[in-house]
């Protein structure tokens, strides 16, 4: 399986912070090419992620087939991508609103364009697939296609028996007999049915110590040494589990998670390998692409996953999770028999009925008794809803899916709802989004929910694309008056979709950045502000300019919320250059300035004293913030007039605070761990506040003193993402 996870991280950091960015060059796709990048057998976009080979992730450039496969590999290819390119007949979902332009995705054109003889035929409009489209491969991989090539009819025709076979024999009846066989032989053993062997060089400790991030992306590789693996395991799965609200502070743990570095050392709590418990808490932030980087950069195959503790069942998950039963399933029932962990039941089970194997799916089920059923309830209601025997079961907003969960429901993607999709990993949601089986609003959604809450910039080009392909009354789209259309539909992200095709129609840069501003405003009533600071202007070819300084705060607002502090910049430049502002936006340029001042790294006066006038001492709202603006410059060492600090003083009647203060225990230990500078155990205190307490909850001097210590680690940048993400108010953006 090829990676590009490099490829999209160099295109984010050229590209996406480039100043003169637009959508519709980055991704110059015609309305022919919309089904392009959807027709993948896993849903690839043309850019896909290079294998990990190296420390230092070289890229490999793909070689070009030799002419002698290009037909074999033109058949392949289409039989392969046949299926995903077939529009279906009845949309899962109801479409929405039609009255205000929207047109659903099912027109009767669409309809004709379906094979009446059953043989499947590619839409009107898709992109015909020709030679040079071939994807690219390796001469070794060439190889490998052609003997699977001249194999496949032998594969066939076993296919056939081989599944046979094993709903006769793998069921949990023949499993406990073989089982209760070998515990009366002498030859019984711990060890898997057949001996696999090693294929790879990688020790122990290479393998749990493997990662993405060196010390110049994530931390140093010895950031564990002063810390116990018991106090690593209780820190990091502290965090991930508590669903923070704070972008920067997920962003840090799951930089910690991908660093090569030497693990703790220790007894743990986990009975796993420590790449096993860092896997699994990538799996509890939704992070699964991430983790299937991890296994590959490990070297990690099924021929020798038993050598480490743990890790079996987390390569179970990811492939199941992405659909691979053919690796995971075979492999699941060959380790059955030395698992004393209901895990390996449960996936048997996922198994047997993603496979289609009824037979042995209701006799491993009949065979549970009703306390393993309670200990995973929803598994099995939602076992009985794929296969139509019970609804699907409602969930909780906090609903915490497994990947069996998850693989089960996108086995049958009819039972997700728009509620689902904020559970959901990021794996999931990307196959949802490229589902072009499923309503169009459903996938706009689970594209939208990508890019809300992960950080792949391929996410934001299938969001585009998406937003690009439903369709829409032109005439509507076209309206000077979209915007009114876009606040009529009930559905925001047909909504959205409608002004971001509206933003590019109009030739005013001032008219298409009113649209925009018009699709931020739907995204901050549906919670998602990041989706709103990833969908920059330049993307709809709107440029920083002083004629825009109206709209200039909001997008720095959103960069500096975003960690974006050179687009943040280059808006300020223009904002601040104009001298022709109202009253309103003049007091908005003050207050951007401060904010401008923590990456500035100074204060000027001037602007300080401008903005302080914007401010009233008398105003107890007014007087907090001050307050914590203030403690916030100086624990980030800027300079600024001090004697605001006096004419707070003569407003005040107490100097009680009202908000949760760690105390002075905490202070000190922090202190400790930050003179003998132990980053984890040093981290654990910084994270503790913000796990217990919501952010406008934490005092002032403890989120100065956060500040303070993030900066003294040399996390400078975690220190000013945090910092805007307790100054900006999202609910006034």
């Amino acid at each position: 399986m090829r990676f590009w996870f490099l490829f999209a991280v160099i295109i984010f950091n050229q590209q996406a912070l480039a100043q003169g960015v637009d959508f519709d060059k980055e991704f110059p796709l015609s309305e022919e090419d919309l089904y392009a990048p959807l027709i993948g057998e896993n849903g690839e976009l043309p850019s896909d992620y290079n294998a990990l080979n190296t420390t230092n992730a070289e890229i490999v450039e793909p070689q070009a087939p030799e002419n002698s496969q290009i037909d074999a590999e033109f058949e392949r290819f289409y039989q392969e991508n046949a299926q995903a390119i077939q529009e279906v007949a009845e949309p899962i979902y109801a479409e929405p609103t039609e009255g205000l332009g929207f047109v659903p995705q099912q027109s009767a054109e669409s309809a004709e364009e379906l094979s009446t003889e059953g043989n499947i035929q590619p839409p009107k409009n898709a992109k015909s697939i020709a030679v040079k489209d071939l994807p690219k491969a390796s001469s070794e991989q060439l190889a490998q296609q052609q003997n699977e090539a001249q194999n496949a009819q032998t594969a066939e025709s076993l296919k056939a028996l081989e599944n046979s076979v094993e709903k006769m024999e793998l069921t949990i009846e023949s499993i406990i007999n073989k089982g209760l066989a070998a515990e009366n032989s002498e030859k019984a053993s711990v060890k898997p049915l057949n001996d696999m062997p090693v294929l790879t060089n990688l020790t122990e400790a290479d393998v749990a110590s493997v990662g993405l991030l060196n010390a110049d992306s994530g931390f140093n590789n010895n950031v564990f040494d002063t810390v116990s693996r018991e106090s690593a395991e209780n820190f990091i799965q502290k965090v991930t589990t508590s669903n923070l609200q704070s972008t920067s502070l997920n962003k840090l743990v799951l930089n910690l998670l991908l660093t090569q570095a030497n693990a703790p050392e220790g007894d743990n709590q986990s009975n796993s390998s420590w790449l096993a418990f860092r896997i699994q808490n990538l799996f509890n932030l939704g992070e699964f692409r991430h983790a299937e980087l991890l296994l590959s950069k490990a070297g990690l195959t099924p021929q020798n996953l038993n050598q480490h503790e743990g890790l079996p069942a987390i390569w179970v998950q990811s492939k199941l999770v992405q659909g691979d039963l053919q690796s995971a399933c075979p492999f699941v029932r060959e380790n059955i028999l030395n698992a004393g962990n209901v895990f390996w039941r449960k996936a048997l089970l996922t198994c047997q009925l993603l496979t289609g194997d009824e037979k042995g799916f209701e006799l491993s089920l009949n065979m549970l008794d009703q306390k393993t059923r309670r200990e995973d309830a929803l598994l099995y209601s939602l076992f009985d809803a794929v296969q139509g025997n019970a609804d699907m079961p409602i969930l909780k907003v906090d609903q915490e899916l497994s990947a069996l969960h998850t693989a089960v429901l996108l086995s049958s993607p009819d039972l997700v709802t728009p509620n689902i999709v904020p559970l959901l990993p990021d794996v999931a949601l990307n196959k949802l989004a490229k589902n072009v089986a499923l309503n169009m609003s459903l996938r706009i959604q689970a594209a939208e929910s990508l890019v809300e809450r992960f950080n792949f910039f391929d996410d934001i080009a299938l969001l585009g694309l998406l937003y690009d392909k439903a369709d829409f009354d032109p005439k509507v789209v076209e309206s000077p008056g979209v915007e009114r259309f876009a606040e009529a539909e009930v559905d925001g992200s047909i909504a959205r979709a409608l002004l971001w095709q509206g933003a590019k129609v109009s030739g005013l840069p001032s008219t298409r950045a009113l649209t925009m501003k018009a699709l931020w405003d739907r995204a901050y009533r549906d919670k998602m502000f990041r989706l709103a600071a990833r969908l920059k202007p330049e993307l709809r070819g709107i440029q920083a300019d002083t004629n825009l300084a109206w709209l200039a705060p909001q997008v720095i607002e959103h960069s500096l919320l975003n960690g974006d502090f050179e687009h943040a910049q280059t808006w300020w430049g223009a904002l601040k250059s104009n001298r022709s502002l109202s009253n309103q936006l003049a007091q908005k340029r003050a207050e951007i300035a401060i904010y401008m001042s923590f990456v500035e790294k100074e204060v000027s006066t001037p602007n300080f004293n401008q903005w302080l006038k914007t401010k009233s001492m008398s105003d107890e709202q007014d007087r907090q913030f001050i307050e914590m603006l203030l403690s916030l410059l100086e624990a980030s060492e800027i300079t600024f007039p001090d004697h605001v600090w006096q004419e707070m003083a003569q407003h005040i009647t107490s100097y009680a605070n009202q908000s949760q203060d760690m105390g002075a225990l905490w202070l000190r230990l922090l202190g400790n761990h930050l003179e003998k500078q132990s980053m984890v155990p040093a981290l654990n205190l910084i994270y503790q506040p913000f796990v217990e307490y919501k952010m406008d909850q934490v005092s002032v001097q403890t989120l100065s003193n956060v500040m303070t210590s993030l900066n003294f680690l040399g996390l400078s940048d975690t220190a000013l993402n945090l910092t805007f993400e307790a100054l900006i108010d999202t609910s006034k953006l």
